[in-house]
């Protein structure tokens, strides 16, 4: 996200997942992903069903100035819709909210 000019710019894809995605953020930057999940049902007898759900996250690095915060905020509703469908959105503003076992939780509530 270039604040500067409010332009949104590719970063990257691929294939990693959430791994990946945890690599690619710096604490300098705000970034936005789309991530696959593929949810274990886990013993609900579902006879290994594994639904797909897609999150849309907003990452605003620990570093990013209360200015750059101000305007990515504004803009992630338009990114959002851009990055539709997806189940549910997520903002991450350190490694802690970035936890798997968070974001899974929010997908299966």
């Amino acid at each position: 996200f270039d604040s500067s000019q409010k332009n949104v710019h590719y970063h990257s894809s691929g294939s990693g997942g959430y791994t990946q995605f945890v690599h690619e953020v710096q604490d300098d930057l705000v970034m936005f992903g789309l991530l696959r999940y593929d949810l274990d049902d886990g013993d609900k007898g579902g006879g290994g069903f594994r639904p797909t759900k897609f999150v849309f996250i907003t990452w605003i690095g620990p570093d990013v100035n209360a200015l750059v915060r101000a305007r990515a905020n504004a803009e992630i509703k338009r990114v959002g819709r851009e990055m539709s469908p997806y189940h549910i959105a997520h903002t991450a503003e350190n490694f802690e909210d970035l936890d798997p076992a968070l974001i899974v939780h929010k997908l299966k509530s």
